[in-house]
């Protein structure tokens, strides 16, 4: 589906090394790629999380001798074992080994409900030189869609020793560049999970203004959707908030009139965002149910609940033309 699309170019196959069941890739002086599995599994489209392994044209030399592979470029020389599968990088300039010790610490998807410490996981960056980062549980795109993957261990290893921006840069050429994004979102955002109403909202925003508080971005929270008053015989996936984690339909009891209380921030020089989950589809009590239930070939009248499916290409498309365009619109 070419609006979806997004396309990878494979690796040079001067930079890359087979095996019967492993494939090594040289991606940089500093990044290997290390497939192991069975060679039809091996994988040249792009993933969820990298999309972009041609980026770079590193001088490289393989050498095998005996079960021993000898992979030389003009950082590191890594030393895989093709029999047992491990692997050894010697750092160049310093003529040192490089470990996988003191990795520096990752990121953490939320701290909801979360006291005292917490454990970020494994990041990019160690004290002593090497990371690995796995790639084997990332789906695969295709055309434009999100489609499985052959069962395979992908591994993406960074051995920039102390080059922690260089780790960075090519982390960003794998995965894809940033893209720059508007000056507005760079500085402060409100948001808190509260039920405000139209009146209290733009009271508080009123009150940053009036002292002098940089907010350029009013996040509403989920009350401004239905949650207490989504009908009872719904239900929902979420165990703290229930059949009201989804929703599409303004709250008309805080919101009486959504347009005008978007304009009143537009007007105060605010940005919005609205915040969605929307694992539980649309159900028959939303206002786009009708059309969104067309538009996926269903009969309003049955109120058969539209899933929430980014496998399908109908629900695809009509989940953004159907349900965010309108929003976006206002």
């Amino acid at each position: 589906m070419e609006r979806f699309l997004i396309t990878c170019e494979p690796t040079n196959e001067s930079h890359v090394y087979k095996g019967k069941d492993f494939r090594i890739s040289v991606l940089s002086d500093r990044l290997f790629r290390i497939e192991l599995g069975k060679a039809d599994a091996f994988e040249d489209r792009p993933t969820q999380t990298v999309l972009c392994r041609s980026f770079a044209t590193p001088d490289v030399d393989f050498s095998l001798k005996g079960a021993n592979l000898t992979v030389t470029t003009n950082s590191v020389v890594l030393k895989f074992n093709t029999q047992i599968k491990t692997v050894k990088i010697k750092d160049r300039k310093t003529n040192a080994y490089l470990s996988t010790k003191g990795n520096l610490g990752g990121t953490r998807r939320t701290l909801d409900m979360r006291l005292g410490a917490v454990d970020l996981g494994k990041g990019l960056m160690a004290k002593g030189g090497v990371s690995m980062f796995d790639d084997g549980k990332s789906l695969v795109l295709e055309g434009g869609m999100v489609v499985p993957r052959k069962k395979v261990k992908d591994y993406y290893i960074f051995a920039h020793n102390h080059d922690y921006l260089g780790c960075l840069k090519d982390f960003y050429n794998l995965t894809g560049k940033v893209p720059v994004i508007p000056k507005f979102a760079l500085s402060n955002w409100w948001s808190r999970y509260f039920p405000y109403s139209e009146e209290s909202y733009l009271a508080l925003m009123d009150e940053f203004i009036s002292r002098k508080i940089p907010i350029t971005v009013a996040t509403i929270d989920m009350d401004w959707h239905l949650v207490k008053e989504v009908p009872k015989e719904y239900k929902g996936s979420n165990i703290f908030l229930g059949r009201g984690w989804t929703g599409y339909t303004w709250n008309k009891k805080l919101f009486p009139d959504p347009q005008r209380f978007l304009k009143a921030l537009k007007d105060r020089g605010f940005w919005t965002t609205l915040n969605i989950h929307p694992a539980d589809g649309i159900r028959a009590f939303e206002d786009p149910y009708p059309e969104m239930a067309r538009a996926m070939g269903i009969d309003p009248a049955t109120k058969k609940t539209v899933e929430f499916d980014l496998t399908d290409k109908k629900f695809l498309l009509a989940y953004f033309d159907v349900l965010h365009r309108p929003f976006e619109k206002d």
